[in-house]
């Protein structure tokens, strides 16, 4: 052997010795209990690991984080649940005055007979309802005045005991009544 491949052969062993002693390093670093470093802003010694979160408590956070998202959207369903019920029963009650202005036969009485929840199918029992009770047909409507016209006739009959409503002024009453006041002035004084 020569002196050069001594060197080399020393150099290798060197090379050797340091990759030993690095891998001793890390498995006692694992091995050994938690070594401590003075925290910057506490002043006092540390756990190294304290900025770096465990497998369990990353477990512990994913697990939390999961049941937040779970308790909200049960939430939001709960939400949109009651939105919809209650859109639906806003329509439901939209059907019901669509179909009684439309159909003037329909009253409160005659509405609540129906049974029917869908706008569709309210619309179709209305037009039905209607079909079968037709408003201005001669033969279904009475011949007695309705209380609005009733009440008129009464309150024009009061203004106008006469029996028409709208006297048309007759020539010669503007001189009749001058001679009316004549003969009562005339009256009084006697």
């Amino acid at each position: 052997m020569t002196l050069e491949d001594n060197t080399e052969a020393e150099a290798e062993k060197a090379k050797q010795e340091e990759a030993g002693k690095a891998a001793e390093s890390v498995k006692d670093k694992a091995a050994a209990p938690e070594s401590k470093q003075p925290d910057p802003q506490k002043g006092a010694d540390v756990p190294a690991d304290e900025g770096k979160p465990a497998e369990g408590d990353e477990l512990a956070k994913w697990k939390a984080m999961s049941r937040k998202n779970e308790d909200r959207a049960s939430a939001n369903l709960k939400a949109f649940q009651s939105a919809e019920a209650e859109l639906a029963k806003v329509r439901t009650e939209n059907a019901y005055l669509i179909a009684k202005s439309k159909y003037p036969q329909l009253t409160d009485e005659a509405l609540s007979l129906c049974s029917e929840k869908e706008p569709d199918k309210i619309a179709a029992w209305a037009e039905k309802y209607a079909s079968l009770n037709p408003v201005g047909d001669p033969k279904s409507v009475k011949t007695e005045p309705t209380e609005d016209a009733l009440a008129r006739k009464v309150a024009m009959q009061a203004e106008y005991p006469s029996g028409t409503s709208h006297p048309k002024a007759q020539s010669g009453d503007a001189y009749k009544r001058a001679m009316e006041r004549q003969k009562a002035r005339r009256s009084n004084k006697k």
